[in-house]
């Protein structure tokens, strides 16, 4: 009896550690190894909650696309250790400004993503020209950054996440198109 009561509490221990485990390996797949940051994983898997409960308060849920400027050309020429440390700081300013039930992602390569639930286009907008000045004025690692950001904000028009992030990644381009270092919203497109 003590022999099967040593081998059950050594099964419950294996078993808790194993659990322990899989909950790491799920959490490592789920975050950016550079900036700590969740991942598009992450965003994916939380984004039907957030736009169902956006749906059944009534409220907007908008997303802020944010992609640094020419990264290419700052890994170019600073190199990519420096280009990294850009990335970790711009996602220390992004980090910054989170709140609550806000959720932000290292999207990929230079791009991140805020999902704002309860924030309008207006607040986005005004919110992520604050961030456009903490960014270019940042200088991380002695090197001048710029970022632009596209907006696009639920309801009453985009249905599903996969259309929400193509309306701001639409914004973002136009962003660009515009000449950078700038804010776009799915309302300044339309």
């Amino acid at each position: 009896l003590a022999a099967r009561l040593g081998n059950l509490l050594m099964l419950r221990e294996l078993f808790d550690r194993l659990a322990a485990q899989h909950e790491l390996v799920k959490e490592m797949a789920l975050r950016d190894g550079l900036t700590s940051l969740h991942n598009r994983y992450h965003l994916m898997a939380e984004m039907p909650r957030l736009i169902d409960e956006a749906h059944a308060k009534a409220m907007p849920l908008t997303l802020l696309v944010v992609d640094i400027d020419h990264f290419k050309k700052i890994n170019d020429q600073h190199g990519h250790s420096r280009g990294d440390a850009v990335l970790v700081a711009v996602a220390e300013i992004l980090r910054g400004i989170v709140r609550g039930q806000q959720v932000l992602v290292r999207y990929g390569g230079e791009e991140f993503v805020l999902a704002l639930p309860g924030t309008t286009t207006l607040q986005a907008g005004l919110g992520a020209e604050r961030l456009r000045e903490k960014i270019a004025a940042a200088n991380p690692d002695g090197i001048p950054v710029t970022a632009s950001f596209g907006i696009a904000t639920l309801p009453p028009v985009y249905a599903t996440v996969e259309t929400l992030l193509d309306v701001a990644d639409a914004a973002l381009y136009e962003a660009k198109r515009s000449g950078r270092n700038s804010v776009v919203s799915d309302r300044d497109s339309a």
